[in-house]
């Protein structure tokens, strides 16, 4: 009978821990609301994980309202690192902070998470907090290139009453690993509904403007933006950068990133629109974008750009003599947007020569990627040999290296040679180095010269695999060991691996 009541109650315990891990944390926040006291605070967050938690993210706030009230600058980006603030998190904040101007937090807004930002925690958050002149939202991680993105639980009807609440809103950065679906009647709410937005970054905004006829659609209405960065916007078209050339005529800074479908056509046309205002560019891990072709795009604005960033592939292939110098001849049938640009449609066909405009007079900001082994040559074809009033340049190098050596048909066989190696000996900046092959062990010797190497890998993943497992190019067990007693030696901390 004994053991029989203690099972009871150890089921009884179970029970009701479990009937507290059910409840959602709306009300484990509502319940905590009532606690103002930190002993009391402290003594309900030993309940359960969930408890403490929910108690972490309100501390602060409830438990000094009166400080909370005040605050006018509420800065959260180190807070909540690993998933971002959940929509039961962040409506608390912004409803103890009503008097907010500046307001900066990671979000969650992934729709498999049922407690995910949408549309009501963003109307939640402006009714509570309507002076917000500054709001960055944003995604703690990004999400890998090769992952098909889903769709975030934010609306275009969401978007228009969210904007209809903050009136007073110059600068707003909504980073989405997620999609926002159609989003250009969105943007056109946010011109209507928030006259004074200046800055403006977007990621994963999908339809931001379709540029489908001559009228101005989307984000292309914001006349006012000074500013404006777009992330992950996989429709985003040169006609696109066009339509934004001409509605948004006093961007000064202008930046997109992994937007696939624009070509250097639509960045020259982006150029010559916004030839009186532009002064930074940046243009990131675009597909079709090669840096030696941007460079000649940015042809129009070489005399008056401040700041440049540049992180695209060289182009290998040759370009015509005209694209080469800096000319066109062709016509283009789209350019009839850009009637504003040209004085006379016959201005259209001319040779527009840019070799005139020379050196990049007030560049001071200069920011390129370059790949192992690449010539830096091509920067003084592209005029980048004088800068008088240079003050800052950074050349990224490769830090991570997957490198496939050219196969031998005739044994299926894949072997690092010896030039190979050479080139990447001088990556000096190289961190990670994987080899889809195998390799001689005294070529292996030539990597102890790289100082940050901390991982490398030998990987016969290839296909087809190599027909003879005794090849004398193999690296044995035995061999291996000796190269990794070589770094020891050295004193880092390499980790290498044989696959």
């Amino acid at each position: 009978m004994a053991e029989e009541e203690e099972e009871e109650e150890v089921e009884e315990g179970r029970s009701s821990s479990s009937a507290i891990l059910d409840l959602p944390e709306p009300l484990l926040l509502h319940i905590l609301s009532f606690l103002t006291d930190v002993r009391s605070r402290h003594r309900a967050a030993l309940a359960c994980g969930r408890m403490r938690a929910a108690e972490r993210a309100t501390r602060a706030l409830t438990t000094h309202p009166s400080a909370a009230a005040a605050l006018t600058h509420l800065d959260l980006g180190l807070a909540a690192a690993t998933d971002g603030f959940k929509s039961s998190e962040l409506g608390p904040i912004a409803a103890s902070c009503p008097n907010l101007r500046k307001l900066v937090a990671p979000c969650l807004f992934n729709p498999r998470f049922s407690d995910c930002v949408g549309d009501d925690a963003l109307l939640s958050l402006a009714t509570s907090c309507p002076r917000l002149t500054v709001l960055r939202l944003s995604e703690p991680f990004e999400a890998a290139a090769n992952i098909q993105r889903e769709e975030a639980a934010i609306t275009v009807a969401g978007l228009v009453a969210f904007f209809a609440a903050l009136p007073a809103l110059e600068d707003f950065t909504m980073d989405l690993q997620h999609n926002v679906l159609e989003a250009a009647p969105a943007m056109e709410a946010l011109a209507r509904r928030c006259q004074r937005i200046k800055f403006l970054t977007l990621g994963s905004f999908q339809g931001l403007c379709k540029a489908s006829w001559l009228h101005l659609d989307g984000v292309a209405v914001c006349g006012g933006l000074e500013s404006l960065y777009m992330k992950n916007c996989q429709d985003l078209t040169d006609a696109s950068l066009a339509a934004i050339g001409r509605g948004c005529r006093r961007l000064a800074k202008f930046g997109i990133h992994g937007c696939d479908l624009v070509t250097s056509a639509g960045i020259r046309r982006l150029a010559f629109a916004l030839r009186p205002t532009l002064k930074e560019v940046t243009v990131l891990h675009c597909r079709l974008l090669h840096t030696a072709e941007c460079l000649t795009a940015l042809s129009p604005i070489r005399d008056r750009i401040e700041s440049l960033e540049i992180n695209c592939v060289w182009n290998t292939t040759e370009q015509p003599c005209s694209v080469a110098n800096g000319t066109t001849t062709e016509c283009d049938p789209e350019d009839d947007e850009l009637g504003e640009v040209y004085e006379s449609a016959a201005k259209k066909c001319r040779y527009m020569e840019f070799d005139d405009l020379g050196s990049w007079e007030m560049l001071r900001s200069l920011s390129l990627w370059f790949s192992a082994g690449q010539l830096l040559s091509p920067l003084i074809s592209a005029g980048l040999d004088s800068c008088p009033v240079l003050e800052e340049i950074s050349i990224k190098t490769l830090y991570e290296l997957d490198y496939w050596p050219p196969q031998d048909k005739d044994v299926h066989h894949r072997s690092l040679t010896l030039p190979a190696v050479g080139l990447i000996q001088r990556c000096v900046g190289l961190r990670k180095l994987f080899i889809h092959g195998t390799t001689h062990e005294h070529f292996m010797t030539f990597f102890l010269s790289i100082p940050n190497l901390r991982d490398m890998q030998l990987r016969e993943d290839y296909y087809p695999a190599p027909e003879n497992d005794l090849m004398f190019t193999e690296m044995r067990a035995e061999s291996w060991l000796r190269i990794e007693s070589c770094f020891s030696f050295q004193g880092t901390t390499n980790q290498f691996h044989q696959n």
